[in-house]
């Protein structure tokens, strides 16, 4: 039987010999301990290297995105992608995360246990922001779970370059996952720079039996959290959580302790004495006058609600007392947006005026040089302009979520998982759907 064509696709950067999923990390070593290759260009640690993002097209609620023509085929990687393979072997970049946040000590926040960075090399800049988002979940997933590094790949243990996930992903397509798609980009990706997003990653992971699931954010839409089907739109007090039942953000009045700092609750929650027992007594304060949700606001709060509500491992989603930050056990996110994509690794919520809160998305840009952010990060001095983006920018109309829930599904359930479809957070009623 020939071998699959991810199989024949694990292609050396440096002498471009094509080897098997399991021996082709062991074959690039040898080129750098014998050959000692370097760089073409390292920057300084003060010098931000951004390199081009590619353009995406988020697709939104049964919606595909826009066909994107094809291209020609990618040219030989250069000595840049060499030094990039060795960024696949990067450490785990989540504890350096954690020690800087804790010693900026500025909010709570929350971060995935385990996460690498990948950053586009120069043989993919301005087409391989998709790709370089794979692998960073791909990795997270292998090192989470053994059930999910067993199912990718065929349990190959390795993070795949980009020549085996666009084989990945063709198979996909073949096996008849995501039809639609398949068809947009003419039935072929592998060895071309088409750009990908948020449904050729679904794709992908689904044909290994991975529950991948996407929500779009568009429009003017209501904060929901995970799963929730959405509700009528409200006025709302964006960044402020009921610390009763969890609401964010708070529709209608909120109740603010003057006594307690930091604690709020709804018009529910405050008719319960109970609640008020040691909070009261409570200042009345109502929405922001106009006040409505846009989608950065629905974002946000539902990331917050992805990485400090129910899991796996919902004890370790909740800081000790004193602690601000801790590693818990949700997996990365997908973020895609027009023109560029990220992953998000984690969130932090900070105090502000008025009694609500501020938030920053923590998140790994493969247009960032891996050697500058682990840098950084080592330093803890200027990680922040590498990983911490506040709500004021997220600036498109569209955003997009790719997110991965436990298990492997199987049998019927495998074959639903070929048509993909989103959750649409959005002004109005909408339907939820895998």
């Amino acid at each position: 039987m020939l071998p699959s064509l991810w199989q024949a696709q694990h292609e050396c950067p440096i002498c471009f010999q094509h080897f098997a999923p399991e021996d082709i990390s062991p074959h690039c070593d040898t080129h750098f301990a014998v050959n000692g290759l370097v760089p073409e260009h390292e920057a300084s640690d003060d010098e931000v290297v951004v390199l081009e993002p590619s353009r995406q097209q988020p697709a939104t609620h049964n919606r595909r995105s826009a066909s994107i023509p094809h291209r020609a085929q990618a040219q030989p990687p250069s000595r840049a992608v060499a030094r990039d393979w060795q960024d696949v072997q990067s450490q785990n970049l989540a504890p350096l995360l954690c020690t800087s946040l804790t010693a900026q000590n500025t909010g709570r926040a929350h971060v995935v246990g385990y996460c690498r960075h990948f950053h586009t090399a120069r043989g993919d800049s301005g087409w391989g922001c998709g790709w370089r988002n794979m692998q960073m979940l791909i990795a997270a997933m292998q090192a989470h779970s053994e059930v999910f590094n067993s199912a990718i790949f065929r349990g190959s243990g390795h993070v795949p370059c980009i020549e085996a996930l666009q084989a990945g992903v063709q198979e996909a397509w073949q096996a008849g996952f995501d039809v639609r798609g398949a068809e947009q980009l003419d039935h072929r990706i592998v060895g071309t720079r088409k750009w990908v997003g948020t449904t050729e990653a679904a794709a992908l992971l689904r044909s290994f039996g991975i529950r991948a699931r996407i929500v779009d954010f568009t429009g003017s839409p209501q904060s929901i959290t995970p799963g929730q089907a959405p509700g009528s739109s409200s006025t709302c007090h964006p960044g402020v959580q009921c610390d009763g039942c969890g609401q964010c953000p708070i529709s209608g009045p909120r109740y603010h302790s003057s006594v307690l700092p930091d604690y709020d609750l709804c018009e529910s929650c405050q008719a319960h004495p109970h609640q008020q027992q040691s909070a009261a007594p409570f200042t009345v304060v109502q929405p922001p006058s106009g006040s409505r949700q846009c989608s950065r606001e629905a974002l946000v709060n539902w990331v917050w609600r992805y990485f400090t509500g129910p899991s796996a491992s919902a004890d370790a989603c909740r800081p000790p007392a004193g602690q601000p930050v801790v590693q818990c056990g949700r997996l990365p996110l997908y973020l895609q947006h027009q023109g560029h994509s990220r992953t998000i690794i984690g969130i932090q919520r900070s105090p502000a005026a008025n009694g609500a809160h501020e938030y920053n998305l923590l998140l790994l840009d493969p247009g960032i040089a891996t050697s500058n952010l682990q840098n950084a990060l080592y330093q803890q001095r200027g990680w922040q302009r590498y990983v911490k983006r506040g709500m004021h920018t997220l600036n498109h109309p569209e955003y997009q979520i790719m997110y991965i829930e436990d298990g492997i599904a199987a049998g019927h359930e495998l074959e639903e998982l070929k048509i993909i479809r989103s959750t649409l957070i959005a002004g109005s009623p909408s339907d939820t759907s895998s």
